[in-house]
């Protein structure tokens, strides 16, 4: 029994007795395919905040036209907190590296005198 195949991938193939395969050279590349058509030219998006009572509103527009939406001013924060700028000894404030050194060296040798 013998077969012959034709495909793309294998070029010309030859089977005899389903077990043997003996297989020829690949053919020529065929020719370039034509140019296909231009595409859809592209649209960059553009944005615009303008400013608003209590606020901004924000524009996109894209090929799908303009999106807008309104961005609110927030309440006022709380008063802050005093900020040391060198380690202190003795400070209460844990929200500097000064705060907290201080704090950390004051509890390491507390922990150490306890140990004695």
């Amino acid at each position: 029994m013998a077969e012959i195949k034709l495909t793309s991938t294998e070029g010309l193939a030859l089977t005899l007795m389903d077990a043997l395969v003996i297989k020829g050279e690949d053919g020529l590349d065929g020719l370039d395919g034509a140019d296909g058509l231009d595409g859809v030219d592209g649209v960059s998006p553009t944005v615009s905040v303008e400013e608003i009572e209590g606020g901004h509103r924000v524009t996109i527009t894209d090929c799908e036209g303009e999106h807008v939406f309104d961005v609110m001013d927030g309440a006022d924060g709380s008063a802050g907190y005093d900020f040391d700028t060198e380690p202190t000894a003795g400070s209460g404030n844990l929200v500097t590296s000064g705060g907290i050194y201080s704090y950390v060296r004051t509890a390491i040798f507390e922990a150490m005198e306890a140990s004695y």
